[in-house]
């Protein structure tokens, strides 16, 4: 037979260490969804920074955004924002095309946005 006088982790231990780790992971992970949630918010902007997003507009309720990235996003927002009695419809994608015209070789410059007016609410 042989002597167990060796130290070593028991079964028992090592699932009491993971029972730990898995309890402190479970701790940490929600203030990481929002640390990472906070981040993706919208800061205020100034007036001035505002009337530099403000898009073009195309007629019918048709918008064109000629941003890319947070610009774009915080654009859409504030535009979203000051028009209460419109509701998004669909964003399209401008892509500039390069060489025998085809767009999957293009690079995105600006979004158009389309939004139809909200129905008035009867009372």
């Amino acid at each position: 037979m042989k002597n167990r006088n060796t130290k070593a982790f028991t079964l028992i231990e090592l699932i009491i260490v993971l029972a730990i780790i898995g309890i402190l992971f479970a701790m940490i992970l929600p203030v990481a969804y929002k640390i990472k949630n906070r981040q993706k918010a919208v800061p205020p902007t100034t007036a001035q920074e505002a009337e530099r997003l403000y898009p073009r507009h195309c007629g019918q309720n048709v918008y064109h955004f000629p941003f890319v990235g947070d610009e774009f996003r915080k654009a859409i927002v504030l535009f979203i924002e000051g028009n209460p009695n419109l509701e998004l419809v669909t964003i399209v994608s401008d892509v500039e095309q390069f060489g025998n015209g085809e767009s999957r070789y293009g690079a995105t410059k600006g979004h158009t946005a389309i939004f139809h007016k909200k129905p008035e609410k009867l009372q």
